[in-house]
């Protein structure tokens, strides 16, 4: 009876879990609720799953295994849940992203046989069958068997792909580092040596302070070594995406600087977010070009958040084109003269700039 209540737990538990993983991730506020509604349902499956194993191993309902396993059936099933886990977590997190290069092809093949919603299948059911049977040592049908393998055999397949994909990944990592640290030798320049030498011994937990060496204008080998410290810490992009979401004018410059010519991975995450800082941007200029002491139309960096919606979002034209329209209104009206003289040229010549830079992405991305 226990083992049956623990199934259909586990069943309602995974259901929900895959039910609002499968969603897309909301932006936002609504990004910190979706999270913890996320973890409650992933504790929940964890914990049942987990309850379900241990009582069906207590009850013998693995005697049919192999001598090899059966010798240390405890072991063996604890591993099997894990790798189980590992699979099942992995398919509700890529059933339609893909980042190319990231793991081995098959996987992508597996994510999109919906492996997510027949797994569990191939599983959970002979895992009824074994927790009611009398003796399910003593006389286990094929297809209960077979199919349990076949599932456990996919699981481990899986699990050897993301195994692979973390081994590529530290790699990646080690080889980034040894760059920066190749790159930082003295050269006698110290204005670069200093920056690198910031960059190599750089140890906060935010990026934000390295997205500054990333700026197109700067020295290349500064710009290198810097991406590879960024791509050392394993939410890189989710800083990003945060700092879009929440950061203020001056911050969100460096986020742009940073992809107006450098990489991001999961670009698709990158798309709301930046949709968003757009909407933002449109009051900020707007209260910005009326104010004659303001020189916050630096920050706004039109130029580059053109070529970054070009160059990391070629397909989503029609999520940024409202308010790429609402700022080309804003940058249409003639501001005063800003009342520091001396930055009046370099304000004339960012206006012009802008302007083109709007005008130009409009005429492209017409619908």
């Amino acid at each position: 009876m226990f083992g049956n209540i623990l199934f259909i737990l586990t069943l309602i538990s995974y259901g929900f879990l895959a039910n609002l993983s499968l969603k897309p991730t909301p932006g936002g506020d609504y990004s910190v609720g979706y999270a913890f509604v996320w973890m409650f349902y992933a504790g929940g499956f964890l914990l049942f799953s987990g309850l379900l194993a241990w009582n069906m191993n207590l009850n013998h309902c693995f005697d049919w295994l192999p001598a090899p396993f059966a010798s240390h059936r405890g072991l063996t099933v604890f591993i099997g849940w894990g790798i189980l886990l590992l699979a099942l977590f992995w398919s509700m997190e890529y059933h339609t992203k893909w980042n190319e290069g990231e793991f081995p092809f098959f996987m992508r093949w597996l994510a999109l046989s919906k492996v997510h919603f027949w797994l569990p299948i191939m599983v959970f059911i002979p895992a009824l069958y074994l927790i009611n049977a009398e003796c399910p040592a003593g006389f286990l049908p094929n297809l209960v068997k077979y199919s349990w393998l076949l599932g456990f055999a996919a699981s481990f397949i899986m699990g050897l792909g993301i195994l692979f994909a973390f081994g590529k990944f530290k790699v990646q990592q080690r080889f980034g580092h040894y760059q920066a640290a190749k790159s930082s030798s003295n050269t006698g320049d110290w204005g670069f040596d200093t920056a690198m030498d910031a960059i190599n011994n750089y140890s906060d937990t935010s990026i934000l302070n390295l997205l500054t060496y990333t700026h197109r204008e700067k020295d290349e080998r500064l710009r290198k070594a810097a991406a590879a410290k960024i791509k050392t810490y394993p939410d890189w992009e989710a800083q990003l995406i945060q700092i879009l979401e929440k950061g203020e004018l001056p911050d969100r410059y460096w986020v742009y600087a940073y992809m107006d010519g450098n990489e991001i991975v999961h670009s698709d995450s990158f798309v709301q977010p930046v949709a968003r800082s757009l909407e933002r941007l449109i009051p900020e200029i707007k209260a910005s070009l009326k104010d004659p002491n303001s020189l916050y139309l630096g920050y706004a960096n039109i130029e580059a958040i053109c070529r970054v919606l070009d160059t990391h979002f070629p397909n989503n034209a029609s999520d940024f084109r409202a308010s790429m329209e609402q700022l080309q209104q804003v940058f249409a009206a003639n501001p005063p003269a800003r009342s520091n003289k001396p930055n009046q040229e370099w304000f004339d010549e960012t206006m012009a700039a802008s302007r083109l830079a709007l005008g130009k992405w409009l005429r492209e991305h017409v619908e």
